[in-house]
């Protein structure tokens, strides 16, 4: 610390120290503690870290194992941590409810592409999903499927080809050949009007592309079959089918994204015995709200890891 001058002698005062304890070098989190004077040197001591395995918390809901490396907090990725599955059904408008009115110029930032696009109309509700008796995260937050269309003059999509998928299904390499859908975190009542969904879900938005079975690379098991209950179905067995998309988070409207590692590989699936219609389903996302008809079950998305 420094010294100052009395103004009653001519000699500066002798040399102090800050006290023992004093914070001299700001810690960064439980792997990066901080730093004290211990009273005796002028030096503040070395800067340290925790030992590599100690026990932390990264911040994030999508990893676990969180331990200390090198002097920063690092997880395991795991993708079923934070999402739930979505089983996703097609619907339409209840009777009396206006069409959905396109929204036009909404920007869309993915890992694939920089682009404006229109959202221009409902196609499914997703419902947070237990499947194979796995429980839910969130049984709250639903997810809205809107087709989406390229805004005119925008460059034309170049299809990625060999991406590699994994989830709790196993690996599989599929190609994308055109966005297709934007996925909106909502929020749904069977009996009245809901409020917004909750800000603080870790429920992206979600862009989808078509996606398809990479070529030259094993294809799709023929025979998958998986549990699934929701909000609307009674647990029953699903056949999956086939990949039908690949979503990415997607920062909307420069909103932002919660969790860059996390997809959905959604498939297209069907069960006996089937479920239902559900009439007048009250739905609200950011687009504003609506009542629509539930129809038909149309796919299961499982948060998945890609690569690259």
């Amino acid at each position: 610390m420094s010294e100052s001058c009395t103004g009653t002698t001519p000699s500066c005062p002798a040399d102090a120290l800050q006290p023992n304890g004093t914070v001299c070098r700001p810690g960064t989190g439980t792997c990066d503690p901080a730093e004290t004077c211990d009273g005796v040197n002028v030096s503040c001591p070395p800067d340290t870290f925790a030992p590599d395995g100690t026990p932390c918390n990264d911040g994030s809901a999508c990893t676990d194992n969180d331990a200390c490396f090198r002097g920063v907090c690092v997880g395991t990725t795991n993708v079923d941590a934070c999402l739930d599955d979505f089983f996703c059904y097609r619907t339409k408008p209840s009777a009396g409810e206006s069409r959905f009115t396109p929204i036009t110029g909404v920007h869309l930032v993915d890992q694939f592409d920089d682009l404006h696009f229109d959202v221009v109309k409902r196609r499914f509700l997703c419902a947070p999903a237990d499947k194979n008796s796995q429980g839910t995260i969130d049984p709250a937050t639903h997810l809205t499927a809107y087709a989406i269309r390229a805004v005119r003059g925008s460059p034309r999509f170049s299809p990625r080809t060999n991406i590699l998928v994994r989830n709790q299904l196993g690996d599989i390499r599929v190609d994308t050949t055109r966005p297709d859908l934007l996925l909106v975190p909502a929020a749904k009542s069977l009996t009245g009007p809901p409020s917004p969904p909750d800000p603080g879900s870790s429920v992206d938005h979600y862009k989808c592309y078509k996606a398809r079975v990479t070529p030259g690379t094993p294809t799709f098991p023929l025979r998958v079959f998986v549990t699934v209950a929701d909000q609307f179905t009674p647990t029953k067995t699903i056949r999956l089918i086939r990949p039908k998309h690949l979503c990415t988070p997607v920062d909307k409207n420069d909103e932002g994204v919660k969790n860059a590692t996390v997809h959905l590989m959604c498939y297209l699936g069907h069960g006996r015995p089937r479920t239902p219609n559900s009439i007048g389903v009250f739905v609200r996302d950011q687009f504003g709200p609506a009542r629509v008809d539930r129809v038909a079950e149309t796919e299961l998305c499982i948060p998945s890891q890609k690569t690259p």
